[in-house]
């Protein structure tokens, strides 16, 4: 976004969507009519929308979430995905791969940087800390809902 307290947090290193769509296309077939996205991520879309056009600057927020997320605790996930689904899926991992990132300690700290140094008239502390705390409540609701489709 171009908002003055999401901009700086646009960086093609953290773009993924490739590999997104890979690892969504490995699991599925060609013939599969269901419908895979299940209502948590229905849920959470309309909640960055929500955001996107109300108060953009508390998509930081899940920017936090997401991205350092999977730069640190999705490594671990990673590694689980690793173990459960390579087997049957070759390519499980790469959504966790971040292949444009040299050096990823030091994206990690300006990322953060960028995030801390949003003006406060733009979000207040505790409305960022409430909405990532909303955000990891859906990430939990989607990683629970598509568990039991895993091989």
């Amino acid at each position: 976004r171009d908002e003055p307290g999401c901009a700086k947090m646009n960086r093609g290193g953290l773009r993924r969507r490739p590999a997104w769509r890979d690892n969504i296309a490995m699991r599925t077939k060609p013939d599969d009519k269901v419908n895979t996205i299940q209502q948590g991520t229905n849920e959470y879309v309309k909640q960055l929308h929500m955001l996107g056009d109300h108060n953009p600057a508390l998509l930081a927020a899940h920017a936090y979430l997401r991205y350092l997320g999977d730069l640190y605790g999705g490594q671990i996930i990673k590694h689980i995905v690793e173990k459960k689904l390579t087997a049957h899926f070759p390519n499980a991992t790469t959504f966790y791969e971040f292949q444009r990132i040299a050096d990823t300690d030091a994206f990690k700290e300006s990322f953060r940087e960028a995030i801390d140094n949003i003006p406060e008239e733009q979000v207040c502390a505790d409305c960022f800390v409430k909405e990532a705390q909303l955000g990891y409540e859906f990430h939990s609701r989607i990683f629970n809902e598509i568990q039991p489709n895993a091989p």
